[in-house]
């Protein structure tokens, strides 16, 4: 059953930033009307009494120079008088008609009265004046003067109204930017609240955002510690907003399959361990078999028909004795150590790891590998574990078409890249698929994969320096392209036998040379120390370490071939010892073993080189060889 529809949180955040939107709105629209429309209002009332005391201010300016001419006309003569006649009548003419009625709509009642008064008072004064220019040019001076007295008496009540009129203006005015002033405070007081309430709210709004989304945010923090500690058993609630329940589902889901993937894991690593004893177990025995089988080919008087048949059981010896070792080196986990690898041994070596298969599902292999292969530069055991895994997708693709079904594998060189391509002649890859082919979890197998073998290998190969990439093919199936940088060197054996095989030569007896063989399985231990006496060495053998360490002890041999595996002193602990005790002898010192990991414990490679182990079952005549060589023997049998 469905839980209930909870909203999502984007939702919310688009309702809280439409909130605070609509809250700046409000703010501003208040602001516009209030206070802008009483400053506008202000504005509106200033105008019209500026314009009309500027102008009666001019014209009580040009009306008080024109009075002064009046008075200056009395005594003069007449020339004098008929020149000043003309001027006044200049003024008067130039003062224009009473001022339109607009601008007195506009003003302050106050101020209409004095105004309209100063209005007045301005026309009579002119008309004065133009009387006062007449009596003059008519020669009639005593009327005359009489004007000129009127015009000084209108001018001084002129001046009076204007006086008053301004006066009223300017209280006006004051009761105006005090009502400003007013609506300013009443305005930073509403803004101040709106804020604070702005504030206020969303500290709210945030506190119960926080609440909603904190216990969350704390229960995924805390779940991915309790991951990282290795508990991954850990269920987050699926409970909150979309996002978040989305988010708990996701987690939940990433802990299953680290679950599934660590059972999976654990069940990989025990069965290394697990493959690890066996292979030492097993691979004893197969070395007894193919060292008494080798011990009686090396007898002149065996009969023909016997001959084949112990060359068979040696060859099926060895051939076991492979196939484990590789199993083994397949599934030790071990740190990456680049190096020169030859790609046509490591898909051998993966082409033998599943060579059982092959005839099973009747799959034929088609090998085209280049001659004279540069080396490429990686980690030979990862390399080989991209291989596996392209022959096994391989293998598990052709299962679903009818015979003739067909691997190709190939390599090459391209310019300063070492390729190699795994193809089939399958279905190929879904077109919906190839996309994302490389992803992590995304399988064409459906339960029966995990999703990660390509991812991992892809992985494997760029951090090579390469690539691995799903290419065209032309049987139609799915071809794979493995590409890695190019190298310098000799590619170092990953098997664990580093012997020079000398096939074919005859080599000189071992007269003289005193080996010691300590070894715990009696079956390795006699037929190994048969062999080298019958080719002439002095042999003598040991049970276990501290037998050996007895030995070398008492009578210091000039070679030793050691078993990593053995109760008590192991040969690792046997080895520490002969480096204390005789360092020169610790050059000496030939491992045997079915579980070459053990290596791991003397520091690998770095410590003990590689061409002085050798992965049983081994070859006896393999063998000798790598006493020759820690001996320093040359093939004839003199001392270095």
């Amino acid at each position: 059953m469905a839980g209930p529809r909870s909203i999502r949180l984007r939702s919310i955040l688009a309702f809280v930033f439409l909130s605070m939107a609509l809250y700046v709105g409000v703010l501003w629209v208040y602001l516009a009307i209030g206070v802008a429309g009483q400053a506008a209002a202000v504005t509106g009332r200033t105008t019209p009494i500026v314009q009309v005391m500027a102008a009666l201010q001019e014209r009580s300016a040009d009306l008080s120079t024109a009075v002064a001419l009046t008075a200056r006309s009395v005594g003069a003569d007449s020339a004098s008088l008929a020149g000043r006649a003309v001027s006044v009548r200049v003024i008067a003419d130039a003062l224009g008609a009473r001022l339109p009625a607009a601008p007195f709509a506009d003003v302050p009642t106050a101020m209409r009265v004095p105004l309209a008064r100063a209005d007045q008072q301005s026309s009579r004064l002119k008309n004065v004046l133009v009387e006062y220019a007449a009596l003059i040019e008519l020669g009639r001076l005593p009327e005359a003067e009489a004007r000129h007295h009127a015009a000084d008496a209108l001018l001084g009540e002129l001046q009076s109204s204007l006086a008053a009129a301004q006066l009223a203006g300017l209280s006006s005015q004051l009761e105006g930017e005090q009502a400003f002033a007013a609506e300013l405070d009443r305005a930073l007081f509403v803004v101040a609240l709106w804020l604070v309430g702005g504030l206020v709210l969303l500290s709210l709004l945030a506190a119960l955002l926080w609440r909603r989304i904190d216990r969350h945010l704390h229960e995924l923090d805390a779940g991915l510690q309790r991951v990282a500690a290795g508990e991954l058993h850990m269920r987050l609630p699926e409970t909150g907003s979309h996002e978040l329940r989305h988010l708990a589902e996701l987690f939940n889901e990433m802990t299953r399959v680290l679950r599934e993937r660590a059972e999976q894991q654990g069940r990989f690593a025990a069965a290394g361990e697990l493959l690890a004893g066996v292979a030492h177990e097993v691979n004893n025995p197969l070395m007894a078999i193919a060292a008494l089988a080798e011990i009686r080919l090396g007898e002149p008087d065996v009969d023909p028909g016997l001959r084949d048949e112990l060359e068979q059981i040696r060859e099926q010896a060895a051939r076991a004795g492979r196939l484990l070792t590789g199993l083994l080196r397949f599934v030790r986990a071990e740190a990456p150590r680049p190096g020169p690898v030859d790609l046509r041994a490591a898909l051998t070596r993966s082409l033998d790891l599943l060579s059982y298969r092959f005839p099973l599902e009747e799959v034929e292999v088609v090998r085209r590998f280049a001659p004279d292969l540069a080396p490429a530069l990686c980690d030979a055991m990862r390399v080989e574990q991209v291989f596996v895994n392209l022959l096994s997708n391989a293998l598990d693709a052709l299962r679903a078409v009818p015979p003739p079904r067909r691997i190709t594998v190939e390599t090459w060189v391209d310019e300063d890249r070492v390729c190699a391509a795994v193809a089939d002649n399958g279905a190929g890859v879904p077109a919906d698929v190839r996309h994302r082919l490389f992803r992590p979890f995304v399988s064409t197998k459906g339960t029966g994969g995990t999703g990660l073998g390509l991812y991992i290998s892809r992985e494997i190969a760029r951090a090579a320096g390469g690539d691995l990439g799903l290419v065209p093919s032309e049987t139609g199936g799915a071809r794979f392209l493995l590409t890695l940088p190019r190298t310098e060197g000799r590619p170092a054996p990953v098997d664990g036998s580093g012997a020079r095989h000398e096939a074919g030569r005859v080599l000189a007896p071992l007269a003289g040379l005193r080996v010691l063989v300590a070894d715990d399985e009696e079956a390795i231990r006699r037929p190994v120390a048969l062999y080298l006496t019958k080719r002439g060495a002095q042999v003598t053998s040991a049970a276990d370490g501290q037998a050996a360490l007895d030995v070398l002890t008492a009578d210091p041999p000039d070679v030793v071939v050691a078993d990593l595996r053995m109760p008590g002193m192991s040969g690792i602990a046997l080895y520490e010892a002969i480096c204390d005790r005789a360092p020169l002898l610790a050059e000496r010192v030939i491992f045997l073993s079915g579980d070459l990991s053990q290596l791991a414990e003397l520091g690998g490679d770095e410590r003990f080189p590689s061409d002085r182990v050798l992965a049983k079952p081994v070859d006896l005549a393999e063998l000798e060889i790598c006493v020759r060589s820690v001996a320093s023997l040359d093939p004839s049998g003199a001392g270095a």
